[in-house]
């Protein structure tokens, strides 16, 4: 029975990992490596047959300058709404995991609330609090949604992080003298650097590529993925491709560093 069961059992092993996790797989990394060979298309639409291969369409990348403009400023909201949701992240992670469980997962899940609204409902939202405050059609604006629903995400890896930390590490500290700004920055701070940074990189690309509240938030100064679908309504032109193939690839190797950052924290 036993040397009867085991060619059974592989077999069903092997028909899940054909059967179901080879085409998730093909669905998963279709999109971008269609991407991928789209932007090397000689020609501006493919075609069968096939035009040929080129890398002009990189070239032209480097002289757009709206695009530049865009991804610069995209860059700049990423980074300050990283910072902004690292260090609110690790303050708030800091605070939770000294109030009880129950309460703190209570307050941390009301925290995740703006990021369970539908992006439209609360870009909309946003906008008219940003017009009521001062600062509508504004890239800090757009630095406020983000670190608004994006933050959660942070305060969720270092609160995970904080919990790991010996409950005793800060009041032995303070015995010996410590202010509480040095156990925070010194102390906690060190022990948890390597998770603040990997969800501060996380941050980055989910603000890096966000689109539908930059859309509602912004004003003249689009942001890179606003102005690419901006693009897409004019032209349709494999720049585009090159463009989003670039983007990827830094995505790519941000959330790879922030994995192995969190793997070793």
């Amino acid at each position: 029975m036993v040397a009867t069961a085991k060619p059974i059992a592989r077999a069903i092993e092997w028909v899940v990992r054909v059967g179901l996790i080879l085409p998730a797989i093909v669905l998963v990394l279709a999109p971008p490596l269609t991407m991928c060979v789209l932007s090397f298309c000689k020609g501006r639409f493919p075609a069968l047959p096939w035009p040929g291969w080129s890398i002009k369409w990189y070239l032209e990348l480097g002289q757009d300058g709206d695009l530049h403009a865009s991804l610069v400023r995209s860059v700049l909201i990423a980074m300050t709404t990283a910072v902004f949701a690292g260090v609110i992240g690790f303050l708030g992670a800091y605070w939770l995991v000294r109030l009880r469980h129950r309460t703190a997962i209570r307050i941390l899940t009301l925290l995740t609330v703006p990021a369970l609204v539908p992006l439209i409902l609360f870009g909309l939202s946003f906008l008219q609090f940003a017009r009521l405050a001062g600062v509508s059609r504004t890239l800090f604006a757009v630095v406020l949604a983000h670190t608004v629903v994006f933050c959660p995400v942070a305060l969720a890896l270092c609160f995970y992080r904080c919990r790991q930390l010996h409950p005793d590490l800060d009041n032995a500290a303070r015995e010996f003298g410590a202010s509480e700004l040095r156990i925070l920055i010194e102390i906690i701070g060190l022990q948890m650097w390597r998770t603040i940074l990997a969800s501060m990189g996380i941050v980055f690309v989910l603000s890096w590529d966000e689109y539908i509240v930059s859309w509602f938030v912004t004003g003249f100064d689009k942001t890179y993925p606003v102005h690419v679908r901006n693009m897409l309504e004019s032209t349709m032109s494999p720049e585009i491709y090159a463009a989003g193939l670039c983007v990827t690839a830094v995505s790519v190797v941000v959330v790879v560093v922030a994995m192995a950052l969190l793997r070793r924290g």
